[in-house]
């Protein structure tokens, strides 16, 4: 992937996902520890791969469909009109046709 911002600017979602209740890490992972560290002390910390990766994962995270998940799984074919139904968010644009 290539860096279309500053290391600052890429973990803002990350900041905004976490105060809305959005950020879901998985409870127990052997790097979450390291990773809460990271963020605490980020961007004056001497390592902050761990941030900017997350940030990047937030980013696609907020760009891809979102199924709608009240709607149980059904047929291809309803699968394929509901794909057409979702909107998408773009982290700088907001909310995509």
């Amino acid at each position: 992937m290539k860096a279309d911002r500053d290391k600052i600017a890429r973990a803002i979602p990350i900041g905004m996902m976490n105060q809305a209740d959005e950020l879901f890490l998985p409870a127990g992972h052997a790097l979450l520890d390291d990773l809460e560290a990271e963020m605490m002390i980020f961007p004056n910390g001497t390592h902050d791969d761990m941030v900017d990766t997350l940030g990047y994962a937030v980013r696609e995270s907020m760009i891809l469909p979102r199924r709608d998940l009240s709607e149980p799984l059904s047929h291809p074919e309803q699968l394929r009109a509901a794909r057409k139904k979702r909107k998408r968010f773009h982290p700088t644009l907001g909310r995509l046709p």
